[in-house]
């Protein structure tokens, strides 16, 4: 696979906005979700009747999901650029 190359000097400054807002976005995504999840161990517990240690495995599974997904997605990009 060809990997094009990008001018850095024809990017519009429009499209360089555009990309910094999009990576912000989703650099957020992971500590707000994090933080609404936290408050609502118990409830969560509660409406599926398990122990509150079984909510907080779902927790441990995200953050391997996170960085098993960085370290796949940082060998990507490291071979891209």
């Amino acid at each position: 696979m060809k990997v094009k190359q990008v001018d850095k000097e024809n990017v519009s400054k429009g499209r360089k906005t555009s990309v910094i807002l999009v990576l912000g976005t989703l650099i957020a995504i992971g500590p707000f979700s994090i933080d609404a999840y936290l408050p609502a161990f118990k409830q969560i517990a509660g409406d599926f009747k398990v122990d509150t240690s079984a909510i907080g495995f779902t927790l441990t599974t995200y953050f391997i999901g996170i960085g098993l997904g960085q370290l796949a997605y940082g060998s990507i990009n490291g071979s891209v650029w």
